[in-house]
């Protein structure tokens, strides 16, 4: 599409991982939009997914110091939660982080709940509100797993 430009890498890793990253820029009238997605699969721990995002962090940050950055989790378990056992995990998570909700949307396919933690630092307005956590379940009958979305500061991957 006009306007639009689209670049692609997909970085192995020795021990079978995948990093893509996708740079995306965007014109709409006279403003420019560039956006750097980093998606990296791996099943790793707490600490290291951290250490990753903060090298990520200072790469960005030592060329542009308006980067905006957004981290999404996904994980699965097997098999359908019940509604008790996804609000047990759900109240686990914020109480793990320190969390107040401040939206929270329940139906049949999904869960998704805006949160503030003061553990962590940045933030955005939503609703008029401060918010930094964004958690959300759904169950894929398909795969038979419950998926577990956390971002920060909101999702932004499809769920």
């Amino acid at each position: 599409d006009e306007g639009y430009n689209e670049i692609i890498m997909f970085v192995p890793s020795d021990d079978g991982n995948m990093t893509v990253i996708k740079l995306l820029s965007t014109q709409i009238e006279e403003q420019f939009e560039t956006h750097i997605v980093v998606d990296i699969v791996q099943n790793k721990g707490y600490k290291e997914i951290v250490g990753i995002c903060n090298q990520i962090q200072e790469f960005l940050n030592k060329h542009e110091n308006k980067a905006e950055i957004t981290i999404n989790l996904t994980g699965a378990r097997s098999g359908k939660l019940n509604s008790a056992e996804e609000k047990q995990s759900q109240k686990a998570i914020f109480s793990f982080l320190n969390a107040r909700e401040i939206e929270v949307l329940r139906d049949e396919l999904f869960t998704s709940i805006t949160a503030h933690s003061p553990l962590i630092s940045s933030c955005i307005k939503y609703g008029g509100k401060n918010v930094n956590i964004q958690l959300a379940m759904r169950y894929s009958e398909y795969e038979d797993k419950t998926y577990l979305f956390i971002a920060t500061p909101l999702i932004t991957i499809t769920y």
